[in-house]
């Protein structure tokens, strides 16, 4: 697996991607809070990186944010999902 990284680090290594991020740690109860955990998969192709997502969720918990501007005029912060997985 990789290694934690933080949030940005995340930015600077994958700018304008959408990142999977899995054992987050940090300030996870705000949307644009700034976490540490460990990159699953990116993609700066929204289906692609939704595609291999599929492939490689098997975690409970999964951040999914993008590192870019999704509003370049009105930027609200990351955008930020939480996936917990209810099989279990």
């Amino acid at each position: 697996m990789s290694q934690k990284m933080s949030w940005e680090e995340m930015k600077k290594v994958y700018p304008d991607e959408w990142v999977a991020i899995i054992h987050p740690e940090g300030d996870l109860e705000r949307p644009f809070g700034n976490i540490i955990g460990e990159v699953l998969c990116h993609n700066s192709d929204e289906r692609l990186f939704t595609k291999e997502l599929k492939e490689k969720a098997t975690y409970q918990v999964i951040d999914m944010r993008f590192t870019g501007e999704i509003l370049p005029d009105y930027p609200v912060g990351p955008i930020l999902w939480q996936i917990f997985n209810t099989n279990s």
